[in-house]
């Protein structure tokens, strides 16, 4: 009994499929499953619309991400990047017009601005086109004792200015020609002051020192030209006075 229902159970089973098998032919209704039934199921089908290639959504970022190492290995010659870019911008650098400079040249002695002053009438400047900013440098002067004949007499008047307390200084090779071997008993700016400080030495016992001028007053100058144009500025560059940029403002 049993195994008459497992027969019965495949034949059905076997006789569904068969039926429901396109490949047979054997149900020719409507299925479900093919064509033209599948297409009254659309919605909107109107609404589809084919695209060209250029109209379609871009790659996805992982797409573009791994194309861009294949377009960064030939890249496009920018604008900046060309010959003709370089040779147009070296051009509109060489068209920039120079700025005028401030030079200076200094400080110099009387000798050095003579020759300066020369220099800049060579370079075309006007004689109200530059400045000099001077300074006068007082003398120093000196209470002195020497010079020595030899180190014996030099040592003996070592021993008398310390016997009565004055201060002094030996003056060597390195001192003002002329004044080694020698002392100095003090240095001062002016020769009032050299000479006040002598007669009180004199008044405790020195009999032989002397005020001596150990530099002359002088007068230093700096030349400045607040507006040299290219033209001055390159010939007052071959110029021996050493002109530079100026470091400080005008006085």
């Amino acid at each position: 009994m049993l195994r008459a229902l497992v027969i019965a159970l495949f034949l059905a089973n076997l006789a569904w499929w068969a039926w429901y098998t396109p490949l047979l032919g054997l149900n020719t209704g409507d299925s479900p499953e093919r064509e033209p039934q599948r297409l009254t199921r659309q919605v909107n089908p109107e609404q589809i619309q084919v695209l060209p290639p250029q109209a379609r959504e871009p790659d996805p970022p992982a797409l573009a991400a791994s194309a861009a190492p294949e377009a960064g290995s030939a890249p496009a010659s920018s604008p900046e990047s060309s010959p003709a870019a370089s040779v147009a911008s070296a051009a509109a650098s060489a068209a920039e017009p120079v700025a005028p400079l401030c030079l200076e040249a200094g400080p110099l002695d009387e000798a050095d601005f003579t020759a300066a002053k020369r220099e800049l009438q060579g370079a075309s400047v006007a004689t109200d086109g530059w400045v000099d900013m001077r300074r006068e440098k007082p003398a120093s002067h000196a209470v002195y004792m020497g010079r020595f004949p030899d180190d014996e007499q030099m040592e003996r008047k070592r021993e008398e200015l310390q016997r009565i307390n004055v201060p002094f200084e030996a003056y060597t090779a390195s001192a003002p020609a002329g004044l080694a071997p020698g002392f100095t008993l003090g240095r001062y700016p002016s020769n009032e002051q050299a000479q006040a400080r002598l007669k009180e030495l004199q008044a405790k016992g020195v009999r032989t020192a002397r005020v001596v001028v150990l530099t002359p007053a002088s007068t230093e100058h700096t030349l400045r030209v607040d507006q040299a144009s290219p033209a001055q500025q390159a010939a007052l560059a071959k110029a021996a006075s050493r002109w530079r940029a100026c470091t400080g403002n005008t006085p």
